[in-house]
């Protein structure tokens, strides 16, 4: 459930760029088990902003055993990078991140100006923009 992570997104959602990701030569060598945790680390990883790098934490937080951990992290490896705090992250998803970030706060603030731009009394009854 998702009430188990902190979430640092507030969206629920990544991009996932379905044409590189059939195409690259490195996910098209790796098994389909490998694949699928890949796919649930980048998950948990959007959501709380990072994932221990631990196997017994990625199982833990992705849900699947062990063992299927320990067998596919050193492959895995490959689209991930260790922060300074410890967590792994992807380079893309955190570009992403920090795009996705940039555009809300720049819509916020259009947004807060045309809301809060004086109203012109006689416009505003009269229903028209002009008065």
């Amino acid at each position: 459930m998702v009430g188990e992570f902190t979430p640092v997104s507030q969206t629920p959602w990544f991009k996932f760029f379905a044409a590189d990701f059939v195409t690259d030569r490195d996910i098209d060598s790796l098994p389909l088990e490998a694949v699928g945790l890949l796919i649930k680390i980048w998950s948990v990883m959007w959501i709380e902003g990072g994932i221990p790098n631990s196997t017994e934490e990625i199982a833990r937080k992705c849900r699947v055993m062990h063992l299927h951990v320990q067998k596919h992290m050193q492959t895995l490896m490959q689209f991930l990078y260790e922060d300074a705090s410890g967590l792994l992250k992807s380079k893309r998803m955190e570009a992403e991140r920090s795009k996705s970030s940039i555009i809300s706060k720049s819509r916020s603030e259009s947004a807060k100006q045309r809301w809060n731009k004086p109203l012109n009394a006689i416009a505003y009854a009269n229903g028209h923009a002009n008065g």
